[in-house]
């Protein structure tokens, strides 16, 4: 996979000249490049190729043309214009050109900026997360981290959701003990309450994490039947990088356990980006 370090290494020439690897070879010998650009976009007319320059390593504004080596040709290459996708992120800049058929994408995006990505490769990260609410809040960080151009490794998050009212399904008794009332659960046939309005309770099991069980054995002096949502104790083993919640943890930050990231359950992107840097070998 090809991703250049920075758009500043690319740019677009506009030519007159046929895109074959022989006449593009031919064109360039003994020609002058800007001393920066290591990748050329070549277009003419509504055909692209793109191509990477050797040159000479004087110290100069411009330096001669050493060789050129073919990247891709117009049958190979497709060119998008989207000014959202900021190009200098990587992981942006590679989900904007996974949705083309084409071997080489070209993207001109934010600020007309330009790059491209040759033979797109992602790495994956599962995130194993609790829910409602919807949209589950740690895919969404997850996400917004991405466009931080902290994560440098184009990735593809692959999303396994703990559904909380198929958890609460098993409960027997009459009442439902929820952490709280932001995540708007209710079961039907079932009382719902929520441990931080103190509520009073007849017959209830607890559906919430072991927080949340400690805090009812406070409240009520006796251990209520229980059934854990926490992502940490329920996710299943996999060969991917995992990233998960837990409110036992500190509030800022994330923990390590091999190819497990947890963050706390209030975490804010700075944790994410940290986890998640963590999972791909970047920190």
């Amino acid at each position: 996979m090809i991703i250049p370090e920075h758009c500043r290494e690319v740019s677009l020439w506009r030519v007159e000249f046929r895109l074959d690897a022989k006449t593009i070879k031919k064109e360039l010998k003994g020609k002058e490049a800007y001393t920066r650009t290591k990748y050329v976009a070549l277009n003419k007319g509504k055909q692209y190729a793109v191509i990477e320059l050797k040159k000479t390593n004087r110290r100069t504004l411009f330096n001669d043309i050493t060789s050129v080596k073919i990247i891709s040709l117009p049958k190979d290459t497709a060119f998008i214009e989207d000014p959202e996708v900021d190009v200098l992120s990587k992981p942006l800049l590679a989900e904007r050109a996974s949705r083309s058929k084409k071997e080489t994408v070209i993207v001109k995006g934010l600020f007309e900026h330009i790059s491209f990505v040759h033979k797109l490769r992602f790495k994956e990260i599962r995130i194993v997360e609790v829910a409602p609410p919807f949209p589950p809040k740690l895919t969404t960080l997850a996400k917004m981290a991405l466009r931080t151009e902290e994560i440098e490794t184009p990735i593809r998050i692959v999303e396994e959701i703990i559904d909380i009212r198929e958890l609460a399904k098993k409960v027997k008794t009459k009442e439902i003990v929820f952490a709280c009332e932001a995540g708007g659960l209710k079961i039907p046939n079932k009382k719902s309450l929520y441990i931080d309005r103190n509520p009073s309770i007849k017959d209830a099991t607890i559906v919430g994490c072991d927080l949340t069980k400690r805090v009812a054995r406070h409240l009520y002096g006796k251990n209520l039947p229980f059934i854990d949502i926490c992502p940490r104790n329920l996710v299943r083993k996999s060969n991917l990088p995992t990233l998960v919640k837990c409110c036992e943890l500190q509030t800022t930050g994330f923990t390590k356990d091999g190819k497990l990231a947890m963050v706390p359950w209030g975490a804010k992107i700075s944790d994410v980006v940290g986890a998640m840097k963590y999972l791909l070998g970047e920190k």
